[in-house]
């Protein structure tokens, strides 16, 4: 079915049908059991599906999408809240204005370009998000968690192999928490902005490069200091294997 010029949204209940809509207005709910495609939207979306996929580009609202036995949300360009739920629902998200909510499990889960709290949580997938300019907020069990190019603050609370985490510029109002009960932990470091670190590791050892003001105990075992001369927020780092902390050397900026 192919739908367009809503101007006061709709209810669809659609069975063995995929579904099309453009160019409509007002709160759009979707009952479906196939593929559903949106564009260049006004509206309030939802989406609840039982297979196939939610992809669409451009809605100046909020979009939320539902699916058990669904295959994939693949959206992008949209000015709300976005949020995604459903176990083995993968969900590629880009280009999203506020905040994003993702739980799913048993697939992985992509950001890229978001400005608002970032809240996700996943059982046995990747995450990989990148250009976060919120704060971030992940539970993971069972999969690896790779953050880059980040502009706030983190908890993370992960159960598996490797986290890594990079910041374009470090969040001077809020501290940050990373705990990884199973494996290792990697945090590199810009010159824009500071913290205070102090990490630790129950089985592996610390290593420590560019950093000249954090300082490592004999064992390897805890590490404690400044990056870029700060005394605060603090980022507290806990991790079952390896830690690595990468910052710019003995010339990294100052920041009073």
């Amino acid at each position: 079915a192919d739908v367009s010029g809503l101007e006061r949204g709709a209810d669809f209940t659609l069975s063995g049908a995929p579904l099309k809509l453009e160019r409509s207005k007002g709160a759009i709910s979707i009952e479906t059991d196939r593929d559903v495609q949106f564009r260049d939207l006004e509206s309030a979306l939802r989406v609840n599906t039982s297979a196939g996929a939610v992809r669409g580009t451009t809605n100046k609202g909020s979009v939320e999408v539902r699916g058990t036995g669904a295959e994939e949300a693949q959206i992008e360009a949209i000015s709300g809240p976005v949020s995604v739920e459903g176990d083995g629902l993968k969900a590629s998200l880009k280009n999203i204005g506020a905040d994003v909510t993702v739980r799913t499990s048993s697939a992985p889960v992509a950001l890229d370009n978001t400005t608002g709290l970032v809240t996700i949580d996943a059982d046995n997938g990747e995450i990989v998000a990148g250009h976060i300019f919120g704060e971030v907020r992940v539970t993971s069990r069972g999969g690896n968690v790779r953050l880059t190019e980040l502009n706030g603050p983190v908890d993370i609370r992960a159960d598996g192999e490797e986290v890594y985490v990079s910041w374009t510029s470090f969040p001077a109002a809020k501290d940050s928490s990373i705990t990884n009960d199973s494996g290792g932990v990697s945090v590199e470091f810009s010159t824009s902005g500071g913290c205070l670190v102090q990490a630790q590791t129950k089985e592996g050892r610390i290593e420590t490069v560019g950093l000249p003001r954090v300082v490592v105990s004999d064992d390897r075992s805890q590490a404690q200091g400044s990056v870029g001369r700060m005394s605060r927020p603090l980022l507290k780092i806990v991790a079952n294997g390896d830690v690595r902390l990468t910052g710019n050397g003995p010339a990294e900026a100052e920041t009073q």
